[in-house]
């Protein structure tokens, strides 16, 4: 069986989570990170280029776009095609101090930053879901982001954890899911001491509901 594309064996490429398309809508672009390592999770110090192979040349030159420090090996850094998915990416990134989301505009080479990391994004890109990723630094390393470590979120509960509801436009951010309420709806025994947190956040198709894990 011959292959359609592979990438160049002079670096290390991975793309992200199973549910999303690394493929532009129009079959062009195959998005990808670029990273100089492979022999620990990533950290702090640890930077991955974020580009795309044009698969129209299919000459296996990695076209370099932007750069992240907030990515893990299970879900990148949500690195995913934006709005008409053939002329913007988002992804998450660290700036002032904080987990955020990038809108990178492929054309035009500007960044619109959002004030939160997304966790998933709605099909027709207006909104997305966000979890605290400075709480999920502590529970979830291997699915989580380095670079930030506040201790006062490192505890079983945190008050005011939950999921988030960010509107890509007006940048607002509400929590539509609160954990307390969450450990009071049908409360398992085992569950009484345990460390709570909420992940693998997953909007249906018609993004009119979604699921995840607690």
């Amino acid at each position: 069986m011959k292959p359609i594309f592979k990438t160049p064996k002079n670096s290390n490429y991975y793309f992200g989570y199973y549910d999303k398309s690394p493929i532009s809508l129009d079959g062009t672009k195959h998005l990808a990170m670029e990273v100089d390592f492979i022999d620990h999770l990533p950290n702090k110090n640890d930077i991955a280029k974020i580009g795309y192979f044009d698969l129209n040349k299919n000459d296996q030159i990695f076209h370099e776009i932007s750069s992240t420090r907030c990515f893990n090996w299970q879900q990148g850094s949500m690195l995913q095609w934006f709005g008409d998915r053939n002329t913007k990416v988002i992804y998450n990134d660290i700036s002032n101090g904080k987990f955020v989301s990038i809108i990178y505009d492929l054309e035009s080479g500007l960044k619109h930053i959002l004030p939160m990391a997304i966790y998933t994004l709605a099909s027709d890109s207006k909104f997305a879901l966000c979890i605290d990723n400075e709480r999920h630094h502590f529970v979830r390393r291997a699915y989580s982001y380095d670079g930030i470590e506040n201790q006062n979120k490192n505890k079983n509960i945190v008050d005011g954890d939950g999921i988030f509801l960010l509107n890509i436009e007006n940048k607002s951010l509400n929590k539509i899911i609160d954990i307390s309420k969450m450990m009071s709806f049908k409360p398992l025994k085992n569950m009484e001491n345990a460390v709570h947190y909420l992940e693998h956040l997953m909007l249906a198709p018609d993004n009119s509901k979604f699921a995840f894990f607690h």
